[in-house]
């Protein structure tokens, strides 16, 4: 049966060669792995740069609020892969909706509530009475998706209709 014990500092042994090393942190130690990898002589050393990093010559980008010169959003009606544009049809209001994500610097939670209020003013216009609660039902289903599931397609077309500018990139950070 193998015992460990565990330093005040957090590792489970000392580190052969100590502080010597160019670069270290008190928090890394045989790649954080230490109960699974083992670098007895201390003397594996990684250089790997983070995952976020972009490879040296790349240039960093950030998303602005300030809309692409020219750009138009598209729209492509329901795309609810169950019932399309629903049994009340919301095409339009989902029409509306695409424009209002494709539109650089756009309030998602607005963008949604809006979509919802659109729905329910078709059903106003298209619903008798017998079927106007079904209707109303139906948008604050399609309401509820796009608040549980929406934020990618929102952050995409946020991606697609606003400027991009180049910012310094993080400085890697080696272990």
């Amino acid at each position: 049966m193998v015992t460990f014990t565990m330093s005040p500092n957090g590792f489970i042994s000392r580190d052969p060669i100590g502080y010597e090393g160019s670069e270290w942190s008190l928090y890394e130690f045989v790649e954080s792995m230490p109960l699974v990898k083992t670098d007895p002589k201390g003397l594996q050393g990684v250089i790997l740069p983070p995952s976020n990093v972009p490879p040296a010559g790349t240039p960093c980008r950030e998303r602005t609020n300030i809309p692409k010169p020219g750009f138009v959003p598209s729209k492509n009606g329901c795309t609810n892969p169950l019932t399309g544009d629903g049994a009340f049809v919301f095409t339009n209001s989902c029409n509306s909706h695409d424009v209002c994500y494709g539109t650089c610097g756009s309030d998602r939670a607005a963008c949604d509530l809006q979509f919802y209020l659109d729905m329910v003013n078709h059903c106003q216009d298209v619903a008798n009475n017998n079927h106007y609660g079904f209707c109303v039902i139906e948008a604050y289903t399609f309401y509820l998706a796009v608040r549980v599931a929406g934020f990618s397609y929102w952050d995409d077309a946020q991606d697609d209709a606003c400027s991009w500018k180049n910012v310094p990139c993080p400085c890697p950070v080696y272990r």
